[in-house]
């Protein structure tokens, strides 16, 4: 099945993409050798939010209402909910245990994708039974907070796809 990477270049019948993938301390990704850690679950997640905040600073006057300025804008926020295979489970807990940065994949983020720290894991309810796969499913959800990096860039590149596919 065609694959998207953005919302603009999908079509009816192609898979959105959600992935996340863990980097070296450096920013490298994982060569061959190293641990490579990369979730991918089967079916787009069923809940997905990317929060985006900023912080103010609210002054009271006494004639005029209130001065509104902005002190700082906030990284993104992103939560993802949904099912996955029984075998994945161990890939949840790996990512949880990560402690540096990962690529996070999906259709709403800055041309495909961004760079992100896991926050939380959370596995949880069983779902249910994939004949086809002939598994257990698991309910997941996963919080990250974003670095920065490709977040508010208005240079329609994104440094982590770009890295990716020099790397090839």
């Amino acid at each position: 099945m065609p694959q998207s990477t953005s919302l603009e270049d999908a079509g009816p019948n192609d898979q959105l993409i959600f992935a996340v993938r863990a980097k070296n301390e450096d920013g490298t990704v994982p060569m061959e050798g190293q641990t490579y850690l990369n979730f991918s679950p089967e079916f787009y997640p069923d809940r997905f939010n990317k929060i985006m905040d900023k912080e103010l600073d609210r002054s009271g006057q006494q004639c005029q209402g209130e001065d509104v300025s902005i002190k700082n804008f906030k990284n993104a926020d992103i939560h993802a909910t949904g099912v996955c295979l029984a075998r994945k489970i161990d890939l949840l807990d790996r990512l949880h245990k990560h402690d540096g940065k990962v690529d996070l994949y999906t259709p709403i983020s800055p041309n495909g994708g961004l760079e992100a720290y896991v926050k939380k894991v959370e596995v949880g309810d069983m779902a249910g039974w994939n004949p086809h796969e002939k598994e257990w499913m698991f309910e997941y959800t996963l919080d990250f907070v974003s670095t920065g990096l490709d977040e508010y860039g208005t240079d329609n590149t994104n440094d982590v796809i770009s890295s990716e596919l020099d790397s090839l």
